[in-house]
């Protein structure tokens, strides 16, 4: 391997090759010759074979700097600065970095002496998705935003678009131990006047093993976890052995943390997914543990490149991150919502729904004996006409109308209009300050009604706010997905039941409990 910066150089006319993600091969930008990176070392190879002289000037690409006594110091190794071979350009890729263009001939160059003083890479998943899917994806992304601002295509910026090799630690985690805990399961019965629980708490003691395969963390403190956690998994079916070839023309950085640092975060992960495998999770409805004698430790640990296409979106002075998993096309993104179009479109939609229902009540109650139960059924009928509510607006309105503040503005003033035409109908001063039994009845109706309503419109709010967040950055804490059945191993120590309580509380039983997320695949 050269210790000098490398320059893929072409074997036909010695101009600059840079890798093609679209092709997946070396692309001359002078004479358009392609080859394969495999290709390319063997032909590295074969001439090393010949001569020592002949490869060092095929992939030689800079000199680094040296001082006055024309040595290079070690003391500032990754912060060097190194001269172009070609055009004696100067360049500074900085701590990090171990890619960079010459700034004056365009010659793309791999620093390799950074990686040489840290450690070669072990592995590499090379880019798949091009820079056109990559901006594809993001369109796709603000198509399926909910309420995005008008002129947000049109003033949107994009700064820093890179598509970056990230160092990244692969551990194989062995995990070995004993749990003892309690669990609970519920079972409700009985209609919804009379519904009833039955608690039923087990005390077990489990035993066993599991093998998180390639466990991944980011050694670079200049990406953030939440970003490459968010766009896990990588697919390491498309592993394959380290290549600078790859590298060049793209950008990539060396680490800044070690795999002690790294197996803090992925020890972490490891014992929540231990936890909720040794304790069968997915069979109970809560549990705590009591006691535990668990030993974690990496027996494998590689390090790799992933590929990651990142960029900064400015809007309005504001910056907001959009990045794309470069090799399975997975992207997350944080995007603006229009507070106007949000607002207008949940409020305008509850008052118009709120009035429609408002033009019957008066009718219905007065056609109401005064027994409990008739008073009862407006109350049920409004909470029915909430959710339904919700989900006509939640659904169906948020997806087809208020799309623009134009068509907001139209919208809801028409369904404004539509509300006071249908109030001023339906409710007559008179009747509003008559202070009968009648009236009475419709106040504590018109009352629940409000509240039903009010529910509707914050349940409309937290539905666009999960719709748009699906694909926002988020810290994953487990490791569910690196474990494969043969690499696990389970055995039942102690298992009784301890209790079975029956009452009218959906309340955890045991102290401390935790809620499993039946909705999760533990597997």
């Amino acid at each position: 391997m050269i210790d000098v910066p490398k320059h893929t150089r072409c074997p036909d006319c010695g101009g600059n090759m840079e890798f093609d993600i679209t092709e997946g091969k070396l692309l001359c930008q002078s004479c358009n010759t392609r080859m394969s990176v495999v290709r390319y070392d063997l032909l590295l190879k074969e001439k090393a074979e010949y001569s020592e002289t002949v490869l060092d000037m095929f992939s030689k690409g800079a000199t680094a700097d040296r001082d006055e006594t024309g040595q290079i110091d070690e003391n500032v190794i990754k912060a060097r600065s190194y001269t172009c071979s070609s055009c004696g350009g100067r360049m500074s890729p900085g701590a990090l970095g171990a890619t960079d263009h010459c700034p004056f001939c365009g010659n793309a160059i791999v620093f390799v002496d950074k990686y040489r003083d840290q450690r070669f890479p072990d592995f590499i998943i090379p880019f798949k998705q091009d820079r056109k899917y990559f901006f594809e994806k993001f369109r796709k992304l603000m198509d399926e935003h909910l309420f995005l601002p008008d002129n947000f295509r049109e003033k949107v910026k994009f700064e820093n678009v890179k598509a970056i090799y990230v160092p990244f630690w692969l551990f194989d985690v062995q995990i070995d131990g004993t749990v003892k805990f309690v669990a609970e399961k519920q079972r409700a019965y009985g209609s919804s006047k009379n519904r009833r629980y039955e608690h039923n708490v087990f005390s077990v003691e489990n035993e066993g093993s599991m093998l998180l395969r390639k466990v991944p963390q980011d050694a670079a403190t200049g990406v953030d976890d939440d970003i490459t956690h968010a766009l896990e998994p990588f697919r390491y079916d498309g592993i394959t052995e380290f290549s600078f070839g790859y590298l060049s023309g793209l950008d990539a950085c060396i680490y800044d943390l070690d795999d002690s640092s790294c197996f803090a975060i992925v020890k972490k992960r490891a014992m929540d997914t231990f936890e909720r495998f040794i304790t069968d999770a997915e069979k109970f409805d809560y549990y705590s543990i009591s006691s535990s004698s668990i030993t974690c430790k990496p027996d494998y640990i590689n390090y790799a490149l992933f590929p990651i296409w990142m960029c900064e979106v400015t809007f309005e002075g504001h910056e907001y991150r959009y990045a794309m998993n470069g090799q399975t096309g997975k992207g997350i993104e944080e995007l603006p919502v229009s507070r106007f179009k949000k607002n207008c479109c949940i409020w305008t939609c509850v008052i118009f729904l709120s009035s429609l229902l408002m033009t019957f009540m008066p009718n219905i109650i007065n056609k109401l004996d005064h027994t409990e139960r008739s008073c009862a059924l407006p109350v049920v009928f409004y909470v029915i006409f909430a959710f339904i509510s919700y989900y006509i607006i939640a659904v169906h309105v948020t997806k087809r109308l208020f799309k623009t503040n134009k068509g907001a503005m139209i919208q809801g003033g028409i369904l404004l209009a539509a509300s006071v035409l249908l109030l001023h109908r339906d409710i007559r001063t008179d009747f509003i300050f008559n202070f009968d039994s009648a009236n009475i009845l419709f106040y504590i109706n018109f009352a629940v009604l409000l509240l039903a309503m009010i529910f509707s419109g914050y349940s409309v709010n937290e539905y666009i706010h999960k719709k748009n967040t699906g694909n926002t950055m988020h810290l994953e804490d487990d490791a569910d997905q690196y474990t494969r059945e043969k690499d696990r191993s389970k055995k039942e120590i102690f298992f009784t039941q301890i209790s079975k309580i029956t009452n009218g509380s959906s309340k955890s039983v045991i102290r401390n409990p935790k809620k499993v997320n039946k909705s999760k695949d533990y597997t």
